[in-house]
């Protein structure tokens, strides 16, 4: 059986046609390698809902064939690369929506943010401009089929909705008053927006890559909204920040000077990380991770502190 990785067959396992997705997948594959003219490498192991291949493509191009799973988060994806059209992102040289199968630009040598060398300040600016080029890049004409890319505002008031309702359920493991915090700011950041973009809508720093002398991002999960919103996965990921000596102070500086690499005002930014990492906590807990729920509240501490 063809699988996206072990991780990944055990979550489509417990997914309605997830085992039945994952009995087509050598036969999608197949088909695909043949109308596409590809020639296949070894398939990366690492995916949860998708499966991903190296190849080469009749007129001799380095390609990524990709072939997901198919559910919501994915759906707009190739709507996305459509819009940024190779700027900031990597290029969809071909798609076929049946199958939900991209065919990318495949970025060389691939090296991702997480692991390249430089500081975490240079890190951290090269996010800043991938980010901004992202957000800035015209829609083309005529636009993709936006309407399947959905709404910051409808999925962080879905998340308020579970950040509460899972709270509820946890026989008050969580400070009730943070939780409030993170549900409040899900529900109001998305509605008091200064310009709604097309997100990423997740920024982190193994999704983007090194091609060439560009940086170019992959695997987004669009949504319209908030450009604050997509920053988190990096301002928390790239380094250790918390498990610096003062995190709080190392944590004010990189929001600080993001801010001002971004144009967004370092307080929207914070809200969001502080939303974020207590819906992830309450995630974590929801699935039985409690050590992992209880390590992100700390950070949402730390981080709604500095919101004040």
């Amino acid at each position: 059986m063809i699988v996206p990785s072990d991780a990944g067959i055990a979550l489509l396992r417990d997914q309605p046609g997830g085992l039945e997705w994952l009995a087509a997948l050598p036969g999608m594959i197949a088909g695909l390698q043949q109308e596409w003219q590809l020639a296949l490498g070894q398939p990366w192991l690492d995916g949860m809902a998708a499966w991903t291949a190296p190849a080469v493509d009749r007129a001799g191009r380095r390609v990524v064939l990709k072939v997901s799973w198919p559910h919501d988060e994915a759906a707009g994806e190739a709507t996305a690369l459509i819009h940024w059209g190779g700027r900031g992102a990597v290029s969809l040289l071909r798609h076929d929506p049946d199958r939900w199968a991209l065919l990318l630009e495949r970025c060389d040598p691939g090296t991702a943010l997480r692991d390249d060398p430089a500081t975490d300040d240079t890190r951290l600016a090269v996010g800043a401009a991938v980010l901004r080029r992202l957000w800035d890049t015209p829609a083309p004409d005529p636009p993709p089929p936006i309407d399947l890319v959905p709404s910051l505002v409808d999925i962080a008031g879905r998340w308020a909705a579970l950040v509460e309702e899972r709270a509820a359920r946890t026989a008050a493991r969580h400070d009730p008053a943070l939780v409030a915090l993170g549900a409040g700011l899900l529900r109001d950041l998305p509605k008091t927006a200064e310009r709604d973009v097309l997100l990423h809508g997740d920024a982190n720093p193994g999704n983007l890559l090194r091609s060439g002398t560009r940086w170019l991002a992959i695997d987004p999960k669009p949504m319209l909204g908030d450009p604050a919103y997509d920053p988190w996965p990096l301002l928390v990921q790239v380094g250790a920040p918390f498990e610096a000596a003062d995190p709080a102070a190392v944590l004010r500086a990189r929001y600080a000077a993001f801010g001002e690499l971004t144009g967004l005002p370092a307080v929207r930014l914070l809200g969001w990380s502080v939303a974020r990492t207590v819906e992830m906590a309450l995630w974590e807990d929801h699935h039985g991770l409690a050590s992992a729920a209880a390590a992100s509240m700390s950070r949402a501490r730390v981080l709604a502190d500095l919101l004040g």
